[in-house]
């Protein structure tokens, strides 16, 4: 049995590596002998069952077993280093005391990772603590064999649907479903217009606005600048034939020296290779669809005859959401910002026939290289002034580029759904000078802002005019916001998955990432105060009337918005007047980051002011944190009180005593729940001053 087990898992790996371009790993090692085996068990005490017994006759551990452990062989049993190493690792993760004495049978070299071999024969996963137990050794096996299936199957259909996407006849039908969902969409839910501002005075100075000076422009350093870029998403995923006839147009375009670096991406990033040159196209027969759902090529080409200078051509299918929400492809190209913006448009248009695409746009684009709070701010700043500038984030755009746009740029993509949408047969046509469309050969479109692109730098009064207008005729079909979803694999079996609905760095942190998809439109909602100059501006006016060290502990240390959020409910003094209801209120505006103090404190500010109506408007919200923060309770009683509801005050009170709140003598002397008082139920939940009762003191009642 263990040996058919083992058989079927080679099988499948040796399948799996070949679909992934990969050797084999070497697996199992051969059988070892009848006196390694007895002197394993002798340097371990005993505690070898007879499927472990038979494994360690058939193969002598297993050094790469699917996935990141080893199996221990005689070798591993009897080393005097090696296994006491996995016994300290046992007692640093705090293993229960049933398990301290188990044989350790299998470790990771990356992680606290181990299997353990129990006395009465089974198996257990364990990592900090136990994941998995299994009757058996052969039931392990059994289980990984199950694993590695399960990988192949999730291979096989990617790799299917990708097949399935690349033929004319699925994307046809994709894109008459695509303008079928628009045109309904549009008839049942009208898309309110944005009113459209008039263009901005200069506008000086902006808040944290950056001096020309700091926009680093046509040099890649590891830190934020300003690239000439292009980004286009794809309705389908591209074909290898796809990749590879972009790759030869990029280099065509950018026929750059250098150093050349690529990578098949993948689930878990890439694998960055080098190239003999800058043409070379030994990455074409290593694209395959990965086990994610990945396929694609990056390639960068270094040149550094002067100065370092990057040329990056990014292109990918995309897989859809864990939840099969689809998600775009995309097209992404990275030149220096001093290269020839006649070059990147002839590449738009031959990328543009060559490709499935949706929509996309162009021009200058601010990038982070190296993650950084600073960086991210400087980002911030420079789009608050440059109103042209692009942010160089492409996946948080992915789901909402199935179906919407993320705006208008020098050069602006639509496919051939959203151009029929929007302008039916004929082409968009616009009234500012200098605005060009050119229909490209598979039907979609490019529109070109000008011979060049700008910054339009509102410092100065150059509000880009022809942007404007491009961004306002894409309005039915603009995004409403930003959503990335990202899983982590920190070990084999665990995933964290972590999800972010703003831009990050400065966008996030002024939560403005709808004011700047809109800033084009109206711009005095971007330029005007973000959030968190408002909350900053409500933190200086109650240290100055309250007093305290707030608004000086946030000039200290300027944290993330959340941060803000806790400084303004530790400031606001219900008793001190309406300018704590007016912070509280904006703190409570963004539910995500209060803290559940702020609801407290608003609901006692309403109670403190007679503003009832308000207070229960709120208490649903404030409810959601009550169970985490059981004084809300006492105030949401209040609330009921106050509003003659007296045994919804008492299902309040005793909620809060059931959630740990302890302040019984506030209650009793709290003047809102005198009514109360003669209540036969509000007394026993404080008979002989000890609280709530039991359950069995309830039904003995």
């Amino acid at each position: 049995m263990l040996e058919a087990t083992i058989s079927r898992i080679l099988t499948v790996l040796t399948e799996i590596a070949e679909r992934e371009g990969d050797e084999p790993d070497p697996g199992p090692r051969p059988p070892t002998s009848a006196s390694a085996v007895a002197e394993a068990r002798r340097a371990r005490g005993g505690g070898f069952s007879p499927e472990y017994l038979d494994f360690l006759h058939l193969h002598d551990g297993w050094p790469e077993f699917p996935w990141g452990i080893t199996l221990f062989g005689t070798s591993e049993l009897t080393d005097d280093e090696t296994y006491p190493y996995y016994q300290e690792t046992l007692e640093d993760c705090e293993a229960p005391e049933r398990l301290m004495d188990a044989l350790i049978v299998g470790a990771s070299g990356n992680d606290p990772s181990l299997v353990l071999l129990l006395d009465t024969g089974e198996v257990v996963d364990f990592l900090y603590e136990e994941r998995a137990r299994y009757p058996g050794f052969g039931a392990f096996l059994a289980d990984r064999l199950t694993a590695v299936e399960s990988y192949l199957e999730q291979l096989l259909q990617h790799a299917e649907a990708a097949r399935t996407d690349w033929t004319p006849e699925h994307r046809a039908a994709k894109e008459a479903r695509l303008l079928e969902e628009l045109r309904a969409a549009a008839t049942a839910r009208p898309r309110a217009a944005v009113p459209v501002a008039t263009v901005p005075p200069a506008h000086d100075p902006i808040p944290a606005a950056v001096e020309p000076g700091d926009l680093r422009v046509g040099k890649k350093e590891l830190e934020a600048s300003v690239m000439l870029s292009l980004v286009v998403y794809l309705g389908s995923y591209p074909s290898p034939d796809e990749v590879i006839g972009c790759f030869r147009a990029f280099r065509r375009h950018f026929p750059v020296d250098g150093t050349m670096t690529w990578a098949v991406p993948n689930a878990f990033g890439g694998f960055p290779e080098d190239a003999e040159h800058p043409d070379d196209e030994s990455w074409a027969p290593q694209m395959r669809v990965d086990v994610g759902g990945h396929f694609g090529i990056r390639v960068s080409v270094r040149a550094e005859a002067t100065a370092e200078r990057s040329y990056t051509l990014n292109l990918r299918g995309i897989p859809p959401t864990d939840d099969a929400r689809p998600r775009a492809a995309f097209c992404e190209v990275i030149v220096p910002a001093d290269e020839d913006p006649e070059r990147l448009a002839r590449l738009t248009a031959e990328l543009t026939a060559l490709l499935p695409v949706r929509s996309g746009h162009g021009g200058y684009s601010a990038y982070v290289w190296d993650r950084d709070a600073a960086k991210d701010q400087r980002v911030f700043s420079w789009c608050r002034r440059f109103f042209a500038l692009d942010v160089g984030q492409v996946d948080g755009w992915l789901e909402a580029a199935t179906e919407h746009v993320v705006g208008a740029g020098w050069l602006t993509v639509l496919g051939p759904a959203f151009v029929t949408h929007l302008a039916g047969p004929a082409l968009p046509a616009f009234t500012t000078p200098g605005i060009t469309v050119t229909r490209s050969q598979g039907g979609g479109v490019v529109i070109r802002a000008g011979e060049r692109p700008s910054l339009g730098d509102v410092h100065r009064g150059e509000f880009p005019v022809a942007l404007a207008e491009v961004d306002r005729y894409l309005l039915p079909l603009k995004t409403g916001g930003w959503h990335h979803t990202s899983t982590w694999w920190p070990t084999p079996g665990q995933a964290w998955q972590l999800t972010y609905d703003e831009l990050p760095g400065g966008f996030a942190d002024h939560r403005a990432t709808s004011a700047w998809l809109t800033r084009l439109i109206d711009p005095q909602r971007f330029l005007g105060p973000t959030a968190r100059e408002q909350g900053e501006e409500l933190l200086d006016q109650l240290s100055r009337r309250h007093g305290g060290d707030w608004a000086d502990q946030w000039r200290t240390d300027p944290d993330d918005f959340a941060w803000l959020l806790g400084l303004l409910t530790n400031a606001a003094d219900p008793a001190a007047g309406p300018e704590s209801v007016t912070a509280l209120e904006f703190v409570t505006a963004f539910p995500d980051d209060a803290p559940a103090q702020a609801y407290n404190r608003l609901i006692y500010c309403y109670l403190l002011h007679d503003h009832l109506d308000r207070a229960e408007a709120l208490l649903p919200t404030a409810l959601e944190h009550a169970p985490r923060a059981p004084h809300i309770f006492h105030n949401a009683a209040c609330v009921a009180a106050r509003a003659g509801d007296h045994r919804r005050a008492l299902e309040f009170v005793r909620a809060a005593m059931q959630h740990g709140y302890a302040d019984f003598a506030s209650i009793l002397d709290d003047e809102d729940l005198r009514g109360l008082h003669d209540d036969l139920a509000f007394i026993a939940l404080f008979t002989s001053g000890l609280g709530p009762r039991s359950d069995e003191e309830e039904q003995a009642t």
